[in-house]
């Protein structure tokens, strides 16, 4: 039976595995994969307001399907190590995967108001409030997804190709769910070329869990073969051009 701690001063939150989850507070061992995934494949893009329910784990999906085909094409074309080693797909495919995890356990407040939100938290040992932004909070929570699922998200490095497969679904989003023209909304990038069909939430849920154990049996051969610590060695030390 979970007990709340006695000095936790974070609100906390019930999962839906009956979990408690400090949002401002988190650790690794409040964390639950089942949570994530039931949360995010009920959770619907636009706020809601998509004339069908569709899921941020399915947009999740898509993204990661964007980066995972975008950092093949490059592992073929590029002799730079980002490209060309083992890890680089695996890794840049499942950060793509995660990369809304956070939603998991916070609001979603639309990105015209999430860069521009700050919380206001009292700190528990002066008593005196501190301002933080919610983009911080919400990278604090998937910091912490990453240590308790062992995943090897690396948005420091790949952030370049997350945030354009991103703003391409955004756009196939806007045009087929929303019936908008992305440049209306200010964006330029081409939509993806994909035809969005809404799943249902065990469908979602049944697609992200089919990727994800795909991509983590990826890196544990990886780890097996002694090529996992190498790589990621050669990569840090190697000069990053995107």
């Amino acid at each position: 039976m979970n007990q709340c701690p006695f000095q936790e001063h974070a609100s906390w939150i019930t999962t839906h595995s009956g979990r408690m989850f400090w949002p401002l507070n988190p650790k690794p061992s409040h964390v639950l994969l089942e949570d994530i995934v039931h949360a995010l494949s009920n959770s619907c893009r636009f706020n809601g307001h998509t004339g069908v329910h569709y899921s941020v784990l399915q947009h999740s999906c898509h993204v990661a399907d964007l980066v995972g085909d975008s950092m093949k094409e490059k592992k073929r074309a590029s002799n730079n190590v980002l490209y060309t080693s083992p890890l680089s797909v695996p890794s840049a495919t499942l950060t793509a995967l995660f990369h809304d995890a956070g939603e998991a356990y916070l609001p979603d407040i639309a990105s015209p108001i999430k860069s521009r939100f700050y919380v206001t938290i009292t700190e528990p040992s002066t008593g005196e409030p501190t301002i933080q932004r919610f983009s911080d909070i919400e990278n604090r929570i998937l910091f912490v997804i990453s240590e308790a699922l062992s995943l090897p998200l690396r948005f420091d490095r790949f952030e370049h190709f997350v945030t354009k497969a991103d703003t391409q679904m955004l756009a196939a989003e806007l045009t087929q769910l929303m019936n908008r023209d992305p440049r209306e909304c200010g964006i330029e990038t081409p939509a993806a070329e994909i035809e969005i069909i809404p799943w249902s939430p065990a469908r979602a849920v049944e697609e992200f869990m089919n990727r994800y154990q795909s991509l983590m049996m990826e890196c544990a051969g990886l780890a097996d073969a002694g090529e996992l610590e190498t790589e990621e060695q050669t990569i840090e030390e190697s000069t990053v051009v995107l």
